[in-house]
């Protein structure tokens, strides 16, 4: 820990934190508390933090008052709820923890969910499923709705209805005045497009509103491949996937799986090459569209069928449990034969660890529109493909071959990249102040930087891809947000 953290720990005790406490309905922790470790650790064990403070906030005014000793106090504040997306350890700041701020309700006549700040997308989904809706999920429901919906929310929908944060149509947010603000595109519209792209970076978002869809019927899972067959597998996925309809959202993996129970049988303790997805339509349609990629190649294991929307999250069966993850992410131009035979290569050299996966998820579809209604900071919408490579972190002395891997990944992959990265899928161990900027378009990062000036001018919330605050004059410039933005 920086000797200016140790500081700020220490000249916190005494009478600020007595009245923090007497202020609060939460709890508040500091080190040498019995509560302590366990508060601050998220669901990512490898992205270790020492926050000087952690307030365990009851409601949203523990959550004003909580920001307002910050400010008092010159603390930066870092939020979690689960802590699956902890790019910068809240070391010496205050972390707040939204997990008590719950509640969930779903007006079936508009589709529209009001989600707290506290609720997983398996909270909304039981509530919205009875009414036959269903939320931009993304791959497992066991994370923070409102986090994963800020920073873009890529789910397997995603090509139908958009990104996550196209779908909110409004939000509570506490700044870093500590006053709490509805927000909507005609109250604060400047407001309103940075925290939908933007993340964490301009207060903490309380509660979020927004749009649930219709789904009748759903045909997904995976096609599971011996790794000998990637070279065939690869091209032709790439192929494929341009003549694919929006209703379909798929992904294309290598991945060295355990053998564990819990694991099908037919793959346990494999490496194996894997297309799966979702698509929103009749079973007949789905298989006639899923037909070139069951011939591509020998299959091991078909588990592609009809699915009810409450098994989501069977497609990639995440883990629930925390555990520690090493995880990089680039962008791809295309997923032509040179990009494949460059991710083979890279499947080949990684770390020997008991769980690794390379995935590329295929974007476009409802994802590449930027309408009026759904005009936000998010970035990526003219990607091709989000690359996204993880490995588990069995053993502390992993960590040296993966962060050599991924400077190598990075190295390897640069002629096939498109600079562009992904928000929510930066990790601790791939963000650096450059990458931080990467997750949005020059023009883009200027107005953010303008909106960050005025509503946290001291950057109080930087433990993120930081937004740093800065001409506030370019505030309003809506910039090339009409359009679908391009990297320069």
């Amino acid at each position: 820990m920086a000797l200016e953290e140790r500081r700020r720990i220490v000249t916190l005790a005494g009478a600020a934190l007595d009245a923090l406490r007497r202020d609060m309905r939460g709890e508040v922790f500091t080190p040498g508390d019995a509560e302590y470790d366990s508060a601050r650790q998220a669901w990512n064990l490898h992205a270790r933090q020492s926050p000087a403070v952690i307030a365990l906030v009851a409601d949203v005014a523990d959550v004003r008052t909580a920001v307002r000793f910050a400010g008092a106090n010159g603390l930066p504040v870092a939020i979690m709820r689960t802590g699956h997306g902890v790019v910068a350890p809240c070391n010496g700041g205050l972390l707040l923890l939204t997990e008590r701020l719950q509640g969930v309700e779903v007006d079936p006549a508009t589709g529209i969910a009001r989600i707290a700040a506290g609720a997983l997308w398996s909270d909304v989904l039981a509530i919205s499923l009875p009414h036959g809706l269903v939320p931009l999920v993304g791959s497992t429901p066991y994370v923070g709705a409102v986090g994963y919906a800020l920073g873009g929310g890529m789910g397997w929908l995603a090509r139908k209805h958009g990104m996550a944060t196209d779908s909110v149509r409004a939000f509570d947010i506490v700044t870093a005045d500590g006053e709490l603000r509805h927000v909507t595109a005609e109250t604060e519209p400047a407001l309103f497009w940075a925290v939908r792209g933007g993340g964490g970076n301009f207060g903490i978002v309380t509660a979020l509103e927004c749009q649930l869809y219709k789904v009748d019927s759903l045909y997904g899972g995976n096609l599971f491949y011996p790794i000998e067959q990637a070279p065939a597998v690869l091209p032709a996925y790439g192929e494929w996937v341009k003549t694919l309809p929006e209703e379909f959202t798929t992904a294309v993996l290598m991945l060295r799986l355990p053998a564990m129970p819990g694991i099908p049988p037919q793959i346990a303790g494999q490496t194996l090459c894997v297309v799966r997805g979702l698509y929103d339509g009749e079973a007949a349609m789905g298989e006639a569209l899923l037909r070139p990629m069951r011939a591509a190649a020998e299959l091991v294991f078909d588990a592609f069928g009809p699915m009810p929307a409450s098994e989501l999250e069977k497609i990639a069966s995440d883990p629930i449990d925390p555990m520690p993850v090493a995880s990089w992410t680039e962008t791809l131009r295309d997923l032509d034969a040179a990009t494949a035979r460059t991710l083979i290569e890279l499947m080949e050299s990684a770390p020997d660890a008991p769980f690794f996966a390379i995935e590329a998820r295929h974007m476009g579809g409802s994802m590449a529109i930027q309408a009026p209604l759904r005009a936000s900071a998010f970035s990526l919408r003219d990607a091709s493909f989000v690359l996204f490579t993880y490995g588990l972190l069995a053993d502390p002395a992993l960590e040296p071959a993966f962060t050599r891997y991924f400077a190598e990944l990075a190295t390897a992959l640069r002629p096939y990249t498109t600079g562009a990265l992904y928000y929510n899928f930066l990790s601790d161990m791939d963000t650096t102040p450059e990458r931080g900027r990467a997750t949005h378009t020059p023009a883009y990062r200027r107005r953010l930087d303008a909106i960050k000036a005025v509503y946290d001018p001291a950057n109080m919330f930087r433990y993120n891809p930081n937004i740093a605050p800065g001409d506030a004059e370019d505030a309003g410039d809506a910039g090339d947000e009409r359009g679908a933005p391009r990297f320069a």
